[in-house]
C-alpha cells in the first residue's frame, strides 16, 4: 500500500449476534468490502478449502485467487506457517499484553510481529485487488482486534457488538449448516462464560483506544433500527454519506459478496428481512434461561438488559 492509511473496521464481540448481516451490510456500500472472519483465512479458507461466500471455495473465488496471488509477490507464506503464529498469538489471554505492545517496532515476539506483517500484507492485497478504502473485518475475536494497532498501513475502527446472553445461549443451542460446515454447538454455561470474556476483552481494546475509534452496538437496537446503527457506523469511520442498501424500514437489498467463513446467511443475496430474533423468549429452557442469567449478571445492567426479560409482543415469555 502507498498513501494514506487503510481503514479497517473491525467487529468484535461473541458470535451469534449479528456480525454477519452488518458486515454484508457494509459491503454493498462505495468504497467498503467485507472480508467476513479474515482470522480464518488460512485455516478454514486456504487450510481447509471452505467456500466463500460467493459459493466457490475460497482458494478458486475470483477475488481471493487474486488476493492471494498479490501476496505471493513479496513472498509465499504457507498458510500453515500462519495458523502457528495465530495458534501462539491470537488468544484471549493475551489480549492485554498485545495492547501493550507498542506500535512501529519490533516487538521482540517472533510470531506476533511475523503475523503483524501477514495482516498488514493481506489489507492491503484485499484494498489493491478491491479498490476498497474501508475494509470490513467481522473476525469478532478481540484478540485479533487487540493486535491492529501494531499493522502497518492500517488504521484500525472497532464495532463492540452485544446481544442479550440469554438470546446468545438460545441460538448456540440451535442447528446452523452452511455449503460446507455445521456451526459449532454449545450449552448456555459454556456460550456464557465466553460471552464474558469475549466482551470483558472487547472492553479492554475500546479502551486501549481513544473514543472516536470505536462504538458500542446492542443487536437489539441495530434490528430495530437498521437505518440509524449503519448511518452511525459510517459517521465513525468518517466517510461521505453514501446510499444505504435499504428498500424500506426493514429491508436491505444484498449482491454477492466475498465474506469467509461465519454464520450461513452470510450467502444470503437479494432481498433480506431485517428482523428480531426473539424465538428464544418462548423457547428458551427455564434451566438454560436461569444459568445464563446468573453467569452474565454483573454485566445485564450495564448493557441495559434485565435480569427478568420482558415479554414479546405475541405474549411469549
Amino acid at each position: 500500500m502507498t498513501g494514506t492509511r487503510l481503514k479497517v473496521v473491525y467487529i468484535m464481540g461473541r458470535g451469534r449476534s449479528g456480525s454477519t448481516i452488518i458486515a454484508n451490510l457494509l459491503n454493498e456500500l462505495d468504497g467498503f468490502f467485507a472480508v467476513g472472519e479474515l482470522h480464518n483465512l488460512w485455516r478454514r479458507g486456504l487450510g481447509k478449502r471452505e467456500a466463500c461466500a460467493c459459493g466457490v471455495p475460497v482458494p478458486e473465488c475470483e477475488v481471493w485467487s487474486k488476493v492471494m496471488e498479490s501476496m505471493r509477490a513479496p513472498g509465499d507464506v504457507p498458510p500453515a506457517r500462519v495458523v502457528e503464529w495465530q495458534t501462539e498469538v491470537v488468544r484471549l489471554r493475551n489480549t492485554r499484553k498485545l495492547l501493550r505492545k507498542s506500535q512501529g517496532r519490533p516487538t521482540g515476539w517472533a510470531a506476533l510481529d511475523a503475523y503483524a506483517r501477514q495482516l498488514s500484507s493481506v489489507y492491503g492485497a484485499v484494498a489493491g485487488v478491491t479498490g476498497a478504502a474501508v475494509v470490513v473485518d467481522s473476525s469478532k475475536r478481540p484478540e485479533h482486534g487487540a493486535l491492529l494497532h501494531l499493522v502497518a498501513d492500517v488504521d484500525p475502527y472497532f464495532i463492540h457488538l452485544v446481544r442479550d446472553p440469554r438470546a446468545v445461549a438460545y441460538s448456540g443451542r440451535r442447528h446452523r449448516a452452511g455449503l460446507d460446515r455445521e456451526l459449532r454447538r454449545y450449552g448456555p454455561v459454556v456460550s456464557t462464560f465466553r460471552w464474558d470474556k469475549r466482551n470483558l476483552a472487547s472492553e479492554a481494546v475500546r479502551g486501549h483506544h481513544q473514543p472516536n475509534r470505536s462504538l458500542q452496538l446492542r443487536y437489539e437496537d441495530f434490528v430495530t433500527q437498521p437505518h440509524s446503527s449503519l448511518a452511525a457506523i459510517v459517521e465513525l469511520l468518517e466517510e461521505p454519506s453514501a446510499k444505504l442498501p435499504f428498500t424500506d424500514d426493514q429491508e436491505a437489498e444484498l449482491g454477492v459478496n466475498h465474506s469467509l467463513s461465519g454464520n450461513p446467511s452470510r450467502f444470503q443475496t437479494g432481498t433480506v428481512e431485517i428482523r428480531p430474533d426473539e424465538k428464544w423468549r418462548g423457547e428458551q429452557a427455564r434451566k438454560d434461561r436461569l444459568a445464563s442469567t446468573a453467569m452474565a449478571l454483573p454485566w445485564l445492567h450495564r448493557y441495559g438488559y434485565p435480569i427478568r426479560p420482558t415479554r414479546s409482543h405475541d405474549g411469549r415469555l
